[in-house]
Formats: structure tokens, C-alpha cells, sequence
């Protein structure tokens, strides 16, 4: 079990109210490092990898000031607009309906290795 550290990407010829980053490496109980994210409204996450196994990834969200990753109680698995957890056992994308202050994802089950990509904008 590991803190996986999210990766800001540069995107070129993007307003600043876009984000674009990753959490690479993700294995089976690792958590992604939390990230501030409330200002961007609408969210969208990819996620991507090597899911030889029965696990899945979920987009956690907090609104606690300073939640610990490893901390169960302190997120909440969010959803997509139909009401459907944001947890994926293949690769895919999904939209984000809630808008917490922090994101996390974590990883269950026994995937081989992944890596969850996450997009943000706004609008």
C-alpha cells in the first residue's frame, strides 16, 4: 500500500481553468495523493492499465479541511450523473456529478497494475 503522488500535466493552449494530471503505478491498496479540486466543476477521469485480475479503481471526495488519504472515514465514493459509483474495473472514462473539495482514488481487489488518469475543466 502505497501514496501515489498526482502528476500535473502542461497542457499547451488551455485556458488556467483546466487542470490535467495522473496518478501513475497504482497497485492494489494504494491511495492516490488528495488534490484540491473544487474550483474546477466539472471533472472527468480516465482510467487506464493493466487490470488482469478482479479489482477496480474509485474516485474518492472529501470535504473535510485536511482529510488523510488512508483514512476511510474521512471520503466518499463519488458518482456519476446517473447516481452510479465513479469505480471502474476496465479501462474507461467517466463524468463526475458531485463537486467535493479534494479527490482521491483508490484502488481494491487485485489488479496487476494500473495507472488512473484524470482530466478537470470547467465551464
Amino acid at each position: 500500500m502505497a501514496l501515489r503522488d498526482f502528476t500535473k500535466e502542461a497542457v499547451q493552449h488551455e485556458a488556467p481553468a483546466v487542470l490535467f494530471g495522473t496518478w501513475a503505478g497504482l497497485t492494489p491498496g494504494d491511495h492516490g495523493a488528495k488534490v484540491r479540486a473544487s474550483r474546477y466543476s466539472d471533472k472527468t477521469m480516465h482510467v487506464y492499465g493493466d487490470f488482469t485480475g478482479s479489482g477496480s479503481i474509485s474516485m474518492r471526495g472529501s470535504n473535510k479541511e485536511d482529510p488523510d488519504e488512508t483514512t476511510a472515514a474521512d471520503w466518499f465514493t463519488l458518482k456519476d450523473a446517473f447516481g452510479n459509483a465513479a469505480t471502474l474495473g476496465a479501462n474507461g472514462g467517466m463524468s463526475l456529478q458531485e463537486n467535493p473539495k479534494w479527490l482521491s482514488p483508490i484502488v481494491t481487489g487485485t489488479i496487476v497494475s494500473a495507472a488512473v488518469g484524470m482530466a478537470l475543466g470547467t465551464r
